[in-house]
């Protein structure tokens, strides 16, 4: 105990979370003077999966099976409650094998839980988080992705079970999600504020005239399973070539849906993603003198 009492810093390693969650417990030795040296502001590591146990809750058995939240086998244990009101998921990108799982299970996290914040982050990449001023840090080069669910009045989850399955499957829908994302390690996010500082202004070109000459909406459904609806807007009084693209997380093109000459008028344009895995995707509008970007997320 006054080894724990006397550090100066604690580490923590290993995909055995259940062990090291042990120190979440009142009423005994070791666990009490844990929570009394965290309390007294020490500084927390961890590293791989162990990332999870940081918050009042993790999301377990994402990487001990491939199809886990398919047959309901994820499971909601407590953590160490460092940070009571999150939901986090590290080596996001690691092993395609369980990106549905891993994907699923922040926000099914967030449900169960009923917190506010969760936290996508990829492998090779570093977090800070600090209990004092409450914000997020990253040094990445794959950008981290914060789910703010503060404002959510409607959840949807499924009840399909698949054979094999011990519960239902674990996806969730969420209305009212605002999903921030950088890889830049000069800013900070506000748990409070909900949004990152220091922010440069973008300077936004003027258009021609009052009225916006395209309008790209948001898709329906989102979240989405298999496929979804785009839809946009030309106002302008000549034909243009208008390129419609899907992007994954990081920026890699994934389809593109529409590259040709428009008319002014309405469109609609339905995306499927059988060929895809679970995760947060972006669609992009573009004309020679137009460009608007939108998230959406797809759940499998």
């Amino acid at each position: 105990m006054n080894k724990i009492l006397n550090a100066t810093c604690f580490v923590f390693a290993g995909d055995s979370l259940n062990v090291l969650s042990y120190l979440n417990q009142n009423g005994k030795l070791i666990p009490d003077a844990f929570q009394f040296s965290i309390a007294s502001g020490k500084p927390v590591f961890f590293f791989g999966n162990s990332g999870k146990i940081s918050g009042g809750k993790y999301v377990d058995n994402t990487d001990s099976d491939n199809y886990a939240s398919y047959r309901g086998k994820m499971t909601l244990n407590d953590g160490l409650k460092i940070f009571s009101d999150l939901i986090f998921q590290p080596l996001i990108f690691e092993n395609s094998n369980y990106y549905e799982n891993r994907m699923s299970a922040v926000l099914w996290g967030l449900m169960r839980y009923r917190a506010r914040t969760g936290i996508y982050l990829n492998g090779s990449g570093g977090l800070k988080i600090s209990s004092v001023d409450k914000t997020i840090r990253g040094n990445v080069s794959i950008p981290y992705l914060i789910i703010d669910a503060r404002k959510t009045t409607k959840v949807d989850s499924s009840t399909y079970r698949a054979s094999g399955s011990i519960g239902p499957r674990q996806v969730v829908a969420m209305n009212d999600l605002r999903i921030s994302l950088t890889n830049f390690s000069d800013i900070k996010y506000s748990i409070a504020d909900g949004k990152f500082d220091n922010l440069t202004n973008v300077e936004i070109p003027k258009q021609k005239s009052s009225e916006k000459s395209f309008i790209l909406y948001q898709n329906y459904p989102n979240p989405f399973n298999s496929s979804t609806k785009i839809k946009f807007e030309i106002k302008e009084t000549s034909s243009q070539n208008v390129r419609l693209e899907i992007f994954d997380s990081i920026g890699r093109l994934k389809q593109i849906l529409v590259n040709e000459s428009l008319k002014p008028g309405n469109y609609e344009v339905e995306f499927n993603s059988s060929d895809l895995s679970s995760g947060i995707y972006f669609y992009k509008l573009s004309t020679q003198n137009f460009s608007e970007t939108k998230a959406m997320i797809l759940l499998k």
